[in-house]
């Protein structure tokens, strides 16, 4: 059922949004209460998918605003103007390869997490996480396994989920991989 739904939500994109070949889509509505994020993935992105095959699969058009010889980051036409969250936001490393994503405000956990939840509404949906800190956002989260993959919830300080990312684990913690070490 729910790729069902997920079909036909990126088929009304397209139909209303208008849809262009190899991934060069118009910047539009990010459909991000469609999308749901998950273990390493964010609707059709794969954690491990290459620049090409990210491009392809993503609804809304990315464009590349900076990194570094070891990375590089993409995000929608919105970014940073939302910053620093709201908009979708990708990292790829040295290989062009995806290792992050960090999904818009209004997307959601298989289990409905969203932006807003509360820490204990985090560990209710999906237990107690494998570990938990303080990286350059606030407080963190981590759940996830070699696996599965990784979903990590970054929180501010009244406790709220600001952001969900999904990535490799040193992605994930909120590690700098993008230092070129």
């Amino acid at each position: 059922m729910n790729v069902l739904r997920r079909t036909v939500a990126l088929a009304t994109i397209c139909l209303i949004g208008g849809c262009g070949s190899g991934g060069d889509l118009e910047p539009g509505p990010t459909p991000a209460a469609e999308l749901v994020i998950g273990f390493g993935h964010y609707g059709a992105l794969k954690v491990g998918m290459s620049r090409d095959a990210l491009l392809a699969a993503t609804p809304v058009k990315l464009t590349e605003y900076g990194g570094n010889p070891a990375c590089a980051w993409l995000a929608d036409s919105r970014y940073p103007v939302q910053a620093p969250y709201g908009e979708l936001h990708v990292t790829l490393d040295d290989k062009n390869k995806l290792v992050g994503i960090d999904a818009p405000s209004a997307a959601r956990t298989d289990r409905g997490v969203t932006v807003g939840s509360s820490r204990d509404q985090v560990i209710a949906a999906h237990d107690d996480p494998v570990d938990e800190g303080a990286n350059e956002t606030g407080d963190y989260m981590l759940f996830g396994s070699p696996n599965e993959g990784w979903l990590t919830f970054n929180l501010n300080s009244s406790g709220a989920v600001v952001l969900i990312r999904t990535g490799t684990k040193e992605y994930a913690s909120g590690m700098n991989v993008c230092s070129g070490d």
